[in-house]
Order: structure tokens, then C-alpha cells, then sequence
């Protein structure tokens, strides 16, 4: 179970630094000169998330390949749901609740 969630977290963690921090902004612009062909993935929590779960998923759980592939199908879906409530909740926190 701690497998599992560990998984989660380090998917969407791993997920927002590659997309948004300030620390990988290096690591975008040079995929963005070098390989601009796969720089798309810098722009998308789910195709990111895609391949942070394929590491992710070969790290925490087996390198077996079927475990590899539902370990990236996985982080797809962790990393958009993830996405989601983040924004929500910041959407929340800006913008406030006007429902009184």
C-alpha cells in the first residue's frame, strides 16, 4: 500500500517540477533548442506524467515490462487527476469561495 502511494506522490511531484519549476527551466530550453519535436511533453501534466510514471513504476515497483507499461499508463492518469485538484484548490484559495 505505501508502494502505491509513494507512486502517486513521486508521479505528480515529479511531474510538476519537469512541467513548472523554475529548476527545470534549464532542462526545457534545451529540449526546446535541441529536440524541439519532443519538447511538447514539457507542455502536457499527461504526457509527462506518462513517462514520470514509466520511471516512477520501474524504480518503486519491477522492471517487467507489463509492470513498466501500467506503471505509465498509471502516471497519465495520477498526473492529470493531480493536476486537477491542484488547480482547483488554487482556484479555491485565489479566487474564494463566493457560495455564502
Amino acid at each position: 500500500m505505501i508502494e502505491i502511494f509513494l507512486f502517486c506522490c513521486s508521479v505528480i511531484g515529479l511531474t510538476n517540477i519537469l512541467i513548472d519549476s523554475s529548476a527545470a527551466a534549464p532542462i526545457r530550453w534545451l529540449f526546446k533548442k535541441i529536440l524541439p519535436f519532443f519538447y511538447g511533453v514539457f507542455e502536457c501534466q499527461q504526457c509527462m506524467g506518462t513517462w514520470c510514471g514509466l520511471l516512477c513504476g520501474g524504480l518503486i515497483f519491477d522492471i517487467d515490462p507489463r509492470i513498466l507499461f501500467l506503471s505509465a499508463c498509471s502516471g497519465s492518469f495520477v498526473a492529470s487527476f493531480g493536476y486537477l485538484i491542484i488547480q482547483y484548490v488554487e482556484t479555491k484559495i485565489i479566487v474564494g469561495d463566493n457560495e455564502h
